[in-house]
């Protein structure tokens, strides 16, 4: 069995047994409980100008090249899947494009996914109201894909009327392809508060009146993504009232573990 993991944006330089990782005590953790081997997807992990000159939507493309590159060089193992944040795009895009492999996917792990759909979470955990800032993928594997989310953390713990969602429309291509990107948007009236969230239509008014309330909690999730809630929130022993201080990486290596040993 082959653990492959995208890590997330800003990451490219960094090794892939380093314990600076979000996901390094996952992947410790997993390779304990399964015996499988790690291997890291090589993509350039870059978007709006973070992490490199590429825009998200390329760098990803290269991610899914190389993880079919993982893939092919290594027939015949079963897959457990691992994304962390922007790297989470690369999961996605693959398994949504790969459909004669997902025979291969013994699991998904899917840690402050961005497009992480509203309800799915960490089993044990309290769960999150909102969902991930650019919407919400639920993917061709749902039966064997894990959510991890920590609330408050905007990526992936979004609120359905945060201002914020309109930035994430327009950072899917920044640098290279922002004009384009913003066209696009315009014709197609995708924007995700204008159009798939129907706020806009359902009531105008409302929106517009609660505008400072949730500029307000905009300003406060910008805070907490600068802080801890994107990032070691993540690591660090987490209380869920019954003593269990286990981090989140490790209750969602725990959960895989067991749906893999369980699935043989």
């Amino acid at each position: 069995m082959l653990i492959v993991s995208c890590d997330g944006i800003g990451t490219h330089r960094l090794g892939a047994s380093d314990s600076r990782s979000i996901v390094y005590p996952l992947i410790v953790r997993l390779r304990e409980k399964t015996g499988a081997r790690h291997i890291r997807v090589d993509w350039p992990a870059s978007m709006a100008g973070i992490g490199g000159p590429l825009s998200w939507v390329e760098a990803s493309r290269r991610g899914v090249l190389e993880l079919d590159r993982i893939v092919v060089e290594n027939p015949g193992e079963d897959l457990i899947l691992l994304g962390y944040s922007g790297g989470n795009r690369v999961v996605h895009d693959w398994l949504d494009s790969r459909p004669h492999l997902l025979n291969r996917v013994a699991a998904v792990g899917l840690l402050s996914d961005p497009f992480r759909p509203r309800g799915r979470g960490q089993y044990g955990v309290p769960s999150v109201g909102g969902f991930g800032i650019c919407g919400e993928r639920l993917g061709p594997v749902p039966d064997r894909t894990f959510w991890c989310a920590v609330a408050g953390d905007v990526i992936t713990d979004c609120p359905e009327d945060s201002p914020l969602r309109t930035v994430a429309d327009l950072s899917d291509r920044i640098p290279g392809g922002f004009l384009d990107d913003f066209g696009r948007h315009l014709s197609l009236g995708d924007w995700q508060l204008a159009s798939r969230i129907q706020l806009w239509r359902r009531d105008p008014w409302g929106y517009l009146w609660g505008l400072g309330a949730r500029l307000d909690r905009a300003r406060r999730d910008v805070e907490g993504y600068l802080g801890s809630a994107h990032t070691r929130a993540y690591v660090l022993p987490f209380e869920t009232g019954d003593g269990d201080l286990r981090p989140l990486t490790v209750r969602l290596a725990d959960s895989i573990a067991w749906a893999v040993r369980d699935s043989k």
